[in-house]
């Protein structure tokens, strides 16, 4: 429903229907409605019951939009999102798929997105999938085979990328990244010191695959450790 009835408090007179105006940063009604994400796009945001519906609307956006989705409460599922140029904002919150071989997140081609709001990915699966373009700024991802998984172009501000390990196969091989990168990725950089990797098996795997790492003259020391 899009509206509340009003009435006066000190009596319950019912006044009439009025539309619910939603909080930007809760996503809540003063009424204690609460809608699970909003859309906003050229400066003009709505609000939406579900995640689905909030994505909908940036299909196909471009740069000059500025469009944005943001998440009020956690989700589950896999979700793959629109083509189009936007900003995700999980405020907090998080997406967790719920099968075994479920990505929460699948980035698909044409879709440029920027992930942002220090909220969880997790995944019994892959956390994110690339195919098209993303940049991480934030957040813990968590996934048993890959936190992240990049077969597209992927930039990394920020985050903390943590693979759990899968169940050995029938040749007993186990598998688990924090990052990994595919030969058909196109791009994978690294602009911090500050993002964390923890792999079951591999903190970063490259295969066949390269890294560009970006690293300010005053960030800390750090250490890169390859082997085969």
């Amino acid at each position: 429903k899009k509206q509340h009835i009003l009435t006066y408090n000190c009596c319950a007179t019912v006044i009439g229907p009025e539309d619910h105006t939603y909080d930007f940063a809760t996503g809540k009604c003063a009424c204690g409605v609460q809608v699970e994400a909003s859309a906003t796009v050229s400066g003009s945001t709505v609000y939406y019951n579900s995640l689905e519906e909030a994505m909908s609307v940036v299909k196909d956006a471009v740069e000059e939009q500025q469009a944005k989705v943001r998440l009020y409460q956690d989700v589950q599922g896999e979700f793959t999102v629109p083509t189009g140029t936007y900003t995700l904002d999980l405020n907090g919150n998080t997406i967790s798929s719920k099968a075994a071989y479920e990505c929460a997140l699948i980035i698909p081609e044409n879709a440029v997105v920027t992930l942002t709001g220090n909220g969880k990915v997790l995944s019994k699966y892959r956390a994110v999938m690339v195919e098209g373009t993303l940049t991480v700024e934030n957040g813990y991802f968590e996934g048993a085979q890959a936190a992240l998984w990049n077969n597209g172009s992927l930039t990394i501000n920020g985050g903390t990328f943590v693979a759990t390990g899968t169940e050995p196969d029938e040749y007993g091989n186990v598998f688990g990244s924090g990052l990994y990168v595919h030969y058909m990725a196109t791009e994978t950089v690294l602009n911090t010191a500050d993002a964390q990797f923890q792999g079951y098996v591999e903190d970063i795997d490259l295969y066949m695959a390269t890294l560009t790492i970006n690293m300010a003259q005053n960030d800390p020391d750090w250490t890169l450790t390859f082997s085969n």
